[in-house]
Formats: structure tokens, sequence, C-alpha cells
């Protein structure tokens, strides 16, 4: 026990994937730890034979058995491969059998696990296919609580950039991805699908679909001011980079409980209004109310909700003969509640209208509002109940007014901050803004650049602009945060002496924290060293 295992230099451990079989070799500090490493493989390879050719030796890297049971965990995600480790440097190498994985294994073998190691890797992956449909069709489809994606894409960044579209703006609906890679995007393909997929976030249900150089967004809503607003708000975000149509239909929104009402006037006359499940059941109530008030005057004036109830025919009939025992009177049913109020001749016939209320279906609760005739009092109620219905339809149509307005308006400063947005990502893509190299220092060829996106962001004055700066995965990001916030505080700073207010900027750095290209190429890593614009009202 007091053994100590000689120190070992170079310290090296591999595990060899191939033919269903995975072999460790090298060596590991402690027995515990070669255990630990050995039975986390044979869990992570359930199928495949585990072989321990693991030998105890002292000198291993700090944090070793984390990084060998992460370079386990990757291994498996390729069809073959190799993880070695030489004292703290670590390669991964092998076969993945899409590029998208090989992408995931990548990214996932430099994380926390191996903090410490030098990581490179050797994984290979077929190129897909890429095939050039005419005509280019990509669509987004929400039905039945789900997001369907279906057509092309041009790359896979371009379905990154669908992707968090749909989520940003369907976050609990489920996504089915059936988009594929292919070439012959028409020009403006992204900025044309996301200014779709802002409409179709606006619908209950409804399509966006890109064809070729054209953009349509179909569906339903049940907000008028949605439907005529969705068509000016689309060619808005769309910037002429392809056409635009939209139709949209109004729908009326389903009640959530049913609400009936009937009334029994003093001249016989019976009203019936309200919602009924479907016209069928509506039309079978009718002829009941017929029988159950012969030769009174019928008037319905009930709608259809197409919501399916097996008993409401059974509960508003059960009403309606509550309410005949009563010179006059109203039966009312919300939900599962029903009441029947009035004025009956004698107390006799007020009780036999108040024992057919008990016999409702089982779930539903009878209840009454019912006296002895008193003519006076009834048409005082009833002026009363009229004046708080014309009141409350008063206050709720100043309501949908005021909201109406306010949408409205807030669509137009988003459409507005939208459409600065835009000019500002065009002319600092056109322009220059660049750094002297690992400094925030804007060369000079940048100050052309910076009077066009001061002279634009003066001309949309009732927003606030944020300034996100990024860089590459090249470095430690200890340094790469500062330096992104630095950049983003220089560009902010020129804007201001160029003439921006102060209070409408924001700078913000993100580091190498959200890459939007492949940071193993040089030109992915150019691509991620940027300066981002985003526009939102005040």
């Amino acid at each position: 026990e007091a053994v100590t295992p000689p120190a070992i230099s170079p310290y090296t451990w591999a595990a060899k994937y191939a033919a269903n079989q995975v072999v460790l070799s090298g060596y590991a500090p402690t027995e515990a730890a070669k255990e630990t490493v050995y039975q986390h493989a044979k869990k992570t390879f359930p199928k495949a034979a585990v072989v321990d050719r693991l030998d105890v030796a002292g000198g291993a890297p700090s944090n070793w058995a984390d990084a060998a049971m992460q370079s386990l965990d990757q291994l498996y995600q390729l069809k073959d491969g190799t993880a070695e480790m030489r004292n703290s440097e670590l390669m991964l190498s092998g076969n993945a059998e899409t590029e998208a994985i090989a992408s995931s294994v990548r990214q996932a073998i430099k994380g926390a696990a191996t903090k410490g190691f030098k990581v490179s890797d050797a994984i290979k992956a077929p190129k897909p296919q890429v095939v050039t449909p005419n005509p280019y069709v990509t669509s987004a489809t929400a039905s039945n609580g789900r997001i369907a994606l279906s057509g092309y894409v041009p790359s896979e960044a371009g379905r990154a950039s669908v992707l968090a579209a749909v989520r940003a703006r369907f976050p609990n609906m489920p996504v089915d991805d059936k988009l594929q890679v292919a070439a012959g995007a028409p020009s403006g393909w992204e900025q044309c699908m996301l200014a779709g997929l802002s409409g179709l976030g606006r619908l209950d249900q409804g399509q966006a679909a890109l064809s070729g150089n054209k953009m349509m967004v179909t569906g339903s809503t049940a907000d008028q001011a949605t439907a005529t607003a969705i068509p000016v708000d689309l060619k808005t975000a769309a910037v002429n980079a392809c056409e635009t149509d939209a139709r949209i239909d109004v729908t009326r929104q389903l009640a959530t409980v049913f609400k009936w009402y009937a009334t029994k006037k003093a001249d016989g006359a019976i009203v019936l209004e309200g919602e009924s499940p479907d016209a069928n059941t509506q039309a079978e109530l009718v002829r009941e109310a017929e029988r159950i008030f012969p030769g009174s005057q019928i008037d319905d004036r009930m709608t259809v909700i197409s919501k399916r109830s097996d008993t409401w025919a059974k509960v508003t009939a059960q009403a309606l003969r509550s309410l005949a025992s009563l010179k006059s009177g109203e039966a009312n049913m919300y939900g599962d509640d029903v009441l029947v109020r009035g004025f009956a001749a004698s107390e006799d016939v007020a009780s036999s209208a108040r024992m057919t209320l008990r016999d409702l279906p089982a779930g539903y609760r009878g209840r009454d509002e019912i006296r002895v005739d008193n003519t006076a009092e009834l048409e005082a109620e009833t002026k009363r109940k009229a004046a708080e219905a014309a009141e409350a339809q008063r206050l709720a149509d100043l309501e949908a007014k005021r909201r109406a307005e306010e949408d409205a308006l807030k669509r137009q400063k988003e459409a507005s901050a939208r459409a600065c947005e835009l000019s500002m990502a065009e002319a600092a893509n056109l322009g220059t803004i660049q750094f002297d190299r690992a400094s925030d220092r804007l060369s000079r060829s940048s100050r052309q650049t910076i009077q066009k996106l001061a002279k634009i962001a003066n001309e949309c004055p009732k927003t606030n602009i944020e300034i996100s700066g990024h860089t590459d995965s090249e470095g430690i990001p200890e340094r790469n945060q500062p330096l992104s916030e630095r950049r983003a505080a220089a560009v902010a700073a020129a804007l201001i002496e160029a003439g921006v207010a102060e209070a409408r900027l924001t700078a913000e750095g993100y580091g190498a924290d959200r890459p939007i290209a492949d940071n193993d190429t040089k030109v992915g890593r150019a691509k991620h060293r940027r300066i981002e614009f985003s526009v939102v009202p005040e």
C-alpha cells in the first residue's frame, strides 16, 4: 500500500474504437481511476467489447479521468476512431456519419471536462450531396401545435438562422426540421425567410413559403388588426429583397364555455340568444321551444361556435321548461351554471319551476331567482340590465379601440426599427469597420462607414441601438471577451463623436460565444470578427 507507482513521461493513454471493439491502452494514475474509466467505457459502448490494457503509473496530467471519459463519450458518436492523450495534449480522430455530427463532436471535446488540455482533432465526414432545385422552395407551416420546416436552405448556417427564428417566435412548439441543403438560393433568401417567419409568428395557424423570389404568407387569425397589418409589415421587412404577398383569413375565436340566454317577454314571445355547438343541435332546440311554448313567437338569435357538447340540448331544453311556467323572465347558461329568474303567478308555480331545475344532467348546477309577480320591479330590473349591458359594451368598444391603436403604433415602431437595423447592417457590410490586430483602435478606413452609420441612426431617432462586438475563437476567452467589449465601445464612441446621442447607444461584447461560421477555417474566423447592430423602438 505504500508503494508509489513510477512516474512516466510522456504520459500516454489511448482508446481505439473499431470493428465493434474498444481497446484501452497506456496508463492510469491509480487502480481506482483505471477502474472508473473502464466501467465508463463499458457503459458508453454497451454493444462493444471493451479490452483493458492500461497500466498504473504516476505523472498523469491534471483532470486525467474527466478528459478520458469525455473522450470516450465523443468517440462513441463516431463510426470508428481513436482518442489519444500525450501529457496534456488530447487528439481525437476518426470518421463521422455526417458533418453535423463531426461538428458537434469537435465542439463537445473542447468542453469543461478537457480544461487544461490542448485539444485537436482529425475527424472526417462525407461531404453532403448538393442539389440545385428549380424552383427553390423553403416553407414553414404552423398547424396543430407544431412547426413543420420543408424545402431547401443554402447552407447549415442558413438552416441555423431559420431554426433560431422559428424557436424565437414559437418557443413552446415542437419543430419538424426536414430542410435540405441545396445550391441555387435566390438573392435575399435569408432576409425574405425571416420576414415571412415574422408574419407567421403572429397567426393562429398558417404558412410562410418562399418560392424563387416570392414570399407568400397565408393563414388565419382572430384579430382583424393583425390580418390588416401583416401584408404591410411583410413588405417592409423584406425591403425589396423579394416579392411579397399575404392572404390572411379572420376567424372567430372559439369560446371556452357555452354562454346561452332565453328570455320570455310579457307578450309571450321567446328570444333565444348566445352560443350553440352546431346548426343541427340549434335547430333541434328551436323545435323543442315551439313544443314547450305552443303558439308563441320564437326569435332565434343564437350563433354556432363549433364546440362539441353532448349535453347542451338537454340542459337548454330543461331551462326552457322551467321558464315556461313563469309569466315572464329569462334563463341563462354559462358553462355548467344554469340560472332561471323571473316572476311567477303564484308561489306554487314558482316552486314547480324550481323543481324543474333540479333535474339537470350530472355536473350542472341549477339556480333560480324566481319571485311572485311584480311587474314594475321586473321592468325596472330589465331597464337596469339594459343600461349596464350598454355601458359594458361602450367600455369594451373603447378598450378594443385603444388596444388596436396601441398595437398599430407598436407595429409601426417595430417596422421602423427593423428597417433602420437593416440599413445599418447593409452600410456595415458594404463599408469597412476594422481594428488594428488584437486592438480596439479603429482604422482610418472605418471613418467613412462610421459617418454613414451615424447618418442612418439619426434618421430614425425614436430608437435605441445595441452595438455588439464578436471575436473568433483564437486565443483565450479571458482575452477575447474584454477585446470584444472594447471594440463595441470604440464603435459607440465613434458614433457619439459623429453626432449620435449617447443615451441611445449601448455596447456589449460576446467574445467568441456567438459564431456564425466554422472557427476551424481562416474564412470562418474572419466572419466571426465582426460588429453587429440591433435596433429597437425606444
